[in-house]
């Protein structure tokens, strides 16, 4: 992936088994201590302030799917054709990045915890929290359907999410180079002690384990990892 400005393009290989990760919001109001699930939980600066994987990957809002006229299940039987544009999500955009979190989140039923929040709360916590003041990346395919989103937040990734039909074909490999490429000096993320998929697709991705919680800290109670990734 090379990125330029704002925009990248992406280029599908096909190589990254259905494990892919993802990441679903396991966060909290704002001015909670919440982790955020998906990729990477417990984050720096409350609610959704870091993301914790989850091995399925995302899906996109039932608002995008609406206005699109496409659900998952059409988006798979139509097919997904590269190249995919990822690029700089705005205000615009934060009903397809809610709705892959909140997708995401129920297709990872089992390997995370469920959320604690409603889907209106998440969904206004990614409107007024989220894409205003973090860094969010939205890829889309040649129509402008959704395909996965990055949400960084300092050395965080906060959130990653890549459409529940098309794991397995790169993206969320990609968009953590790009995360990479934008936070050269260092990333870090949490992941729920449950979601095995999550911490290979990590490990498998230079980072390490830098620490091991009781889940105290964070807002499902559940167990966590903190993985570190560092440049060589």
């Amino acid at each position: 992936m090379h990125a330029v400005g704002d925009t990248a393009e992406v280029k599908a290989n096909n190589v990254m088994p259905v494990a892919e990760a993802f990441t679903a919001a396991h966060a909290g109001p704002p001015g909670s201590s919440g982790n955020a699930d998906g990729l990477s939980d417990r984050g720096p600066h409350g609610w959704g302030a870091a993301a914790h994987v989850a091995a399925d990957a995302v899906n996109r809002l039932h608002a995008v799917s609406g206005a699109k006229g496409m659900t998952p299940m059409s988006l798979l039987n139509t097919g997904w054709r590269e190249p995919a544009t990822t690029r700089r999500a705005g205000p615009d955009d934060a009903p397809a990045v809610a709705d892959v979190i909140i997708r995401s989140r129920r297709a990872a039923a089992g390997a995370i915890p469920a959320a604690v929040h409603s889907d209106a709360e998440i969904r206004g916590w990614i409107s007024a929290i989220v894409v205003p003041e973090r860094e969010v990346w939205l890829t889309e395919d040649d129509n402008g359907r959704p395909l996965a989103a990055l949400v960084l937040d300092g050395d965080w990734i906060d959130q990653l999410y890549v459409e529940p039909a098309i794991t397995g074909r790169g993206l969320g490999s990609q968009l953590v180079e790009l995360a990479k490429s934008r936070r050269p000096e260092g990333l870090q993320l949490w992941t729920f002690a449950t979601n095995i998929g999550a911490q290979r697709f990590y490990l498998r991705h230079g980072f390490t384990e830098a620490e091991r919680t009781d889940g105290s800290g964070n807002e499902e109670k559940a167990p966590d990892i903190r993985f570190i990734w560092s440049p060589v």
